[in-house]
């Protein structure tokens, strides 16, 4: 992969895997949506360890919007995401840590039903996913996500610089130091 130019993304690795993409890459790999297992564990959370291996070497984490990924209850809140947000940044340093969704603009409320999103996810996740209904939370599923995460992390504190970061400046950061525009 480093040597056709294409991104080490581990964000649906395991520890092992993660460890070694982390260790062997010789550009700077990345989380692209990802969350925090010391706030809340999920199969695909990624350890303190692993986030700071990766903002070591020089890469971003993501942190994924999808309700079920960043708290256990059906009502996880917009709160709950600016938690994994405040934990990576104290992890990582604010230059290693971005936002993701993985999902659409629009969210996925507007065209997911049940038996579209749900009852697929059912079948092939195993339970330790904890997917559920709805998956999304309501306050990131909109295309204003961003303005209100950018509200939330400015009640916490965060200076506009550091907020910019986060909203995208370190990803854009990121691919133009891995693409070299």
């Amino acid at each position: 992969m480093d040597d056709l130019g294409i991104i080490v993304d581990l964000s649906h690795c395991g520890d092992q895997t993660s460890a070694d993409g982390i260790a062997f890459s010789r550009r700077s790999p990345c989380f692209t949506h990802t969350m925090c297992q010391a706030v809340y564990f999920h199969p695909r959370a990624k350890s303190d360890a692993l986030l700071r291996a990766m903002a070591n070497r020089g890469g971003i984490t993501g942190i994924v919007a999808l309700g079920h990924f960043v708290g256990p209850r059906p009502d996880t809140s917009v709160e709950d995401y600016l938690n994994h947000i405040d934990h990576a940044v104290k992890v990582c340093g604010i230059e290693h840590v971005g936002l993701s969704t993985d999902f659409n603009i629009r969210g996925i409320e507007p065209s997911a039903t049940k038996e579209t999103w749900l009852a697929p996810r059912l079948r092939e996740f195993k339970p330790s996913y904890n997917v559920r209904w709805p998956p999304w939370v309501p306050e990131l599923d909109k295309p204003e996500r961003f303005r209100t995460v950018a509200r939330g992390l400015a009640k916490r504190g965060y200076k506009t610089t550091d907020i910019e970061k986060i909203l995208g400046g370190n990803w854009l950061r990121y691919f133009q130091e891995f693409f070299g525009a």
